[in-house]
């Protein structure tokens, strides 16, 4: 009789070992799917803000309204979605900036730099 007890005392244990370990699994490939959904939606609002910008800032550009763009630019990187932007000229000075401190700042960055030589090739 002891012996009928052990064995089914280990199935019901591989039984709830199976179960923990297939939610564990389920939970694990929800959260990817979570994360990549989440992913995907920042992405979608940052093409989405970016665009826009490109917009409205272009013909602020031409009319040389730079204050209309800082003021743009400080409204769009007080966004929670944002979390800093920066408008360049091609000698790396800022521009305009989320963080006005940062206005007429001249900053080597190599994501920059690369960006202005793919331009340059167009």
């Amino acid at each position: 009789m002891k012996k009928y007890l052990g064995i089914e005392f280990r199935l019901i244990t591989l039984s709830l070992l199976i179960m923990i370990v297939s939610i564990v699994s389920i939970l694990i490939v929800a959260k990817a799917r979570t994360d990549k959904m989440v992913d995907q939606q920042i992405q979608n609002t940052n093409k989405l803000i970016l665009s826009s910008l490109d917009w409205a800032v272009s013909p602020l550009l031409e009319a040389g309204d730079i204050d209309s763009i800082q003021r743009l630019i400080e409204n769009i990187g007080a966004s929670s979605a944002v979390e800093f932007l920066r408008l360049y000229k091609r000698d790396f000075t800022i521009l305009a900036s989320s963080n006005p401190g940062e206005v007429g700042l001249q900053e080597l960055n190599t994501v920059v730099d690369e960006i202005f030589w793919l331009f340059s090739k167009i």
